[in-house]
């Protein structure tokens, strides 16, 4: 069965009415409005309150900005980020706004995955509109919500080989949303991980290999609350917690949280 997002009928009439072009510049200012009038938006209410000014973020699954403009918003001059997003029309739209307005922010446009080389993007088509926000390059998986899609041809790089093509010293936050395809991100991660141990944001992850490796490294892992806490996973009630979202803690970064892990205030 086809999954409808979040006020579909909205940007069903919206799409029909003022066609794709403006249709994707309307969504784009609405996002950038919203962070600039500071709207939640997932994980950010605690993001923005533990970043610091030299911190690097990379943001794998970018799609229009919704990190990258809440986090530019508090931190104009401030907090390194790399960011990756593989839809052409959502990079572009992105990266004509970044350009003009930040010059700490490097947009790329590569699907970040466990090997490197061309693949294809599949894009959801509901009623010939396009769910971008739900593209990946694992079709297998999209397979278990969408029936038609766009194909979109994308180039794969690995966070590795990312980090020693640029040179990078350290990543502090890694940010992973990538609808299916966050346990190959991660895999093709691991050896800036070990190096870098940072603060670790993604979805449905219960690949218990990767789990395994990184509770080597001394990670935990945490749900997030509806009122913005963190608990680790083993505690977490189904219905306290927003269930696709998951954070992992290395240990010598625990203090940055301990306003918010929940275990530490009881």
């Amino acid at each position: 069965m086809e999954s409808r997002t979040k006020n579909y009928l909205q940007k069903y009439f919206v799409r029909k009415l003022f066609g794709r072009k403006l249709y994707s510049r309307i969504k784009f200012f609405k996002i950038l409005f919203k962070a600039k009038v500071g709207s939640k938006y997932e994980i950010t209410s605690i993001l923005l309150d533990v970043l610091r000014d030299d911190d690097v973020f990379f943001d794998i699954g970018a799609n229009l900005g919704q990190y990258i403009l809440r986090i530019k918003t508090k931190f104009k001059n401030g907090v390194n980020v790399f960011a990756f997003e593989p839809v052409i029309s959502n990079y572009k739209m992105l990266n004509s706004y970044i350009e003009k307005k930040y010059k700490n922010v490097i947009l790329e446009h590569y699907a970040v995955s466990d090997t490197e080389g061309e693949d294809v993007l599949y894009i959801p088509l509901i009623d010939e509109i396009e769910v971008d926000t739900q593209a990946s390059i694992d079709l297998k998986n999209r397979e278990n919500y969408y029936n038609n899609f766009i194909k979109q041809e994308i180039r794969k790089i690995t966070v590795d080989k990312y980090v020693e093509n640029k040179g990078l010293k350290r990543i502090d936050y890694l940010k992973v949303d990538t609808e299916g395809n966050d346990t190959k991100v991660l895999a093709g991660a691991l050896e800036s991980i070990r190096k870098f141990t940072p603060v670790i944001f993604c979805e449905d992850m219960e690949n218990l290999e990767i789990i395994s490796e990184l509770e080597r490294m001394s990670y935990k892992r945490y749900m997030i609350t509806y009122k913005y806490e963190l608990i680790e996973l083993n505690t977490a009630g189904k219905s306290d917690v927003f269930n696709d979202l998951m954070v992992f803690i290395p240990e010598n970064r625990k203090q940055i949280f301990q306003n918010y892990i929940l275990n530490n205030r009881q």
